[in-house]
């Protein structure tokens, strides 16, 4: 009786042992290819400070479960579910390692938003770049590499058949490494729980420990964000202002692109790159704030904070507040937006929707604008066309959001409109290549200050303010950062504070309000050393319209004398940009 139960307890105890041990006997290859891919991407992205070894246990628990499943599957289907998941590795394995290499950053919510913010024009000028780009046929070949390696092992598998006591082995370290796999799945499920985004910044991102799981912490954080868009909506329905008094006529703002204000020489540098916004400052009808910065280096992102009123250092999250054309346009404006990024068309895609979602979804659309563009120009010159013709409506608010200086910066460039060569970039420091694309950017400076030009002689009869500010700045092979573009590392660096945080913000005068209104260019110069975030801005436009309402905040209105110097926080991080900045470079 005795031995008759021994053996069933040992024949059950056999049967679980080749049940675990299922996944080393058939996907012995995909555990070794899954293994290499995350130690690639681990090696070249920097994606954690720890140890390899604090998250590779994890990793394998991965592998284990979803290898069981395939075991699980009815034979015809394991094929299929290995190839679809090998595609995902690779994919997003080479994905998240290139945007690293090029942009230091890594999967996160915001660059989801960049991709998805990216219009078909720029997903071109992108991809031209990613095949001119060495660190794209680097990555392309580790990758590549990878590839080769895993097609000599599946043929190499096929020949040998591991001993018991291996797969056993293997099984025990498996074993082991679920003890590190179960509590990083329990708190990715308990971020998954989540119902807001404030709490969801507070998980340690590090235990999203494979590009995979990166994916779907951005997903689910993009998830949040548009649950919060519904009390957004709310608010934006309840807005109630007073008739605008003494206001500025004509308010224009001018959303500039990707402007490192360090390449303009209104801010000190060396070439002629904004001759128009140097005159007006000679001429005193400009004043250019020399301490502002952005909260964010991503252009969606600076909207959001930008157009709520709601600033980045208030503990409640910027769809708290609502969107400040709206208030103008309840207080007596005619608001138009005219975006050659995020315009309204019939044949708005995905990227549309996500980059500039709480301008082109309802009820945002409808409660902040009275008219849109609905087609893109190739350069911004051509998006001043859509600025209505005389006679103008009594009030009126513009707001003109160009390409400004987006890459390509060759792009931007009509024919025959450059003025600056590689020659005349004196940087024995750089290639003659690497001269070319400052070349480029300088002279992309130089059409953005000829387009600030025309929209000032469009309103110079008027009483008329046009404030130009840029969403951020660009990386231009300045300082000890050798690349251009964007460098989005979670923890950023002074260096890329000063190029891509610093930003122009600036205020002109048309000659007929200077006259009328002496106390607003006294005002401006008194502000001028302040130091100021750019997601403060709708509070000083309330001002300048006479908008009487309770959104307005005087202590975060830069012509206000009740102004306060506040933290300018970046990135939803600890740190404010000062404190960044004073850090030793």
């Amino acid at each position: 009786m005795n031995t008759r139960h021994s053996t069933t307890n040992h024949s059950t105890i056999s049967r679980l042992a080749d049940f675990f041990l299922l996944p080393a006997k058939h996907c012995k290859t995909f555990f070794v290819v899954g293994i290499l891919a995350w130690i690639l991407v681990f090696e070249l992205t920097n994606w954690t400070s720890d140890s390899l070894w604090v998250w590779l246990p994890a990793l394998v628990g991965d592998l284990y479960v979803l290898t069981l499943i395939v075991c699980l599957l009815p034979r015809k289907w394991r094929g299929v579910t290995l190839l679809l998941f090998y595609l995902i590795v690779y994919i997003s394995g080479f994905t998240e390692t290139y945007i690293y290499q090029r942009y230091y950053c890594h999967i996160t919510p915001q660059t989801l938003a960049m991709l998805t913010e990216t219009t078909p024009e720029e997903t071109r000028g992108f991809l031209n770049l990613c095949i001119s780009s060495s660190k794209f046929w680097q990555t392309l070949a580790w990758w590549g590499g990878l590839l080769v390696f895993h097609i000599a092992i599946q043929i190499f598998c096929r020949k040998i058949r591991l001993q018991e006591w291996v797969e056993r082995s293997l099984t025990v370290v498996v074993a082991l490494c679920l003890i590190k796999w179960v509590p990083t799945q329990i708190e990715i499920g308990r971020f998954l729980s989540l119902d807001q985004t404030a709490k969801a910044e507070r998980i340690n991102y590090s235990v999203f420990h494979s590009t995979q799981w990166r994916m779907v912490y951005a997903l689910k954080f993009d998830r949040l964000t548009q649950c919060e868009m519904q009390t957004l909506a709310h608010n934006m329905k309840q807005i109630s202002v007073g008739e605008s008094k003494n206001g500025v006529p004509y308010i224009v703002l001018v959303v500039g692109e990707s402007h490192n204000k360090h390449h303009s020489a209104v801010y000190g540098y060396a070439l002629p790159t904004t001759p128009f916004q140097c005159e007006m400052v000679e001429g005193g009808n400009m004043v250019a704030m020399s301490n502002a910065v952005t909260p964010w280096n991503v252009t969606s992102m600076v909207f959001k904070q930008m157009f709520s009123t709601r600033s980045s250092d208030e503990k409640a999250p910027w769809t708290d507040g609502v969107l400040f054309p709206a208030i103008l346009r309840k207080g007596g404006y005619r608001v138009s937006f005219f975006s050659n990024q995020f315009y309204k068309s019939n044949r708005q895609t995905t990227a549309d929707y996500n980059g500039s979602f709480f301008l082109n979804k309802q009820p945002f659309d409808s409660l902040c604008f009275d008219s849109r563009n609905t087609k893109h120009y190739l350069y911004d010159m051509g998006l001043l066309r859509e600025i209505p013709k005389d006679p103008l409506p009594e009030k009126q608010f513009i707001i003109l959001h160009l390409l400004g200086q987006h890459q390509p910066y060759a792009d931007r460039i009509p024919k025959n409109q450059g003025v600056f060569k590689v020659d005349d970039i004196k940087r024995r420091d750089l290639t003659r290549e690497e001269r070319q694309i400052v070349a480029d950017y300088d002279n992309a400076t130089l059409i953005n200050d000829r387009v600030l030009q025309k929209v000032y002689q469009r309103f110079a009869d008027k009483k008329a303010v046009i404030i130009y500010v840029a969403d951020h700045g660009e990386e231009v092979y300045d300082g000890n950062i050798k690349m251009f573009g964007r460098n989005h590392s979670a923890q950023p660096s002074p260096q890329i504070m000063h190029a891509e945080f610093e930003v122009p913000l600036e205020f002109f005068v048309t000659p007929l309000l200077k006259k009328d209104s002496p106390q607003l260019i006294a005002a401006l110069r008194e502000a001028q050393e302040k130091p100021c975030s750019i997601d403060d801005l709708p509070h000083t436009i309330i001002r300048l319209a006479g908008i009487d309402c309770k959104y307005y905040n005087p202590q975060r209105d830069i012509l206000s004398p009740k102004f306060k110097k506040r933290p300018r926080k970046v990135k939803n991080l600890n740190l404010t940009y000062d404190d960044i900045i004073n850090q030793k470079k």
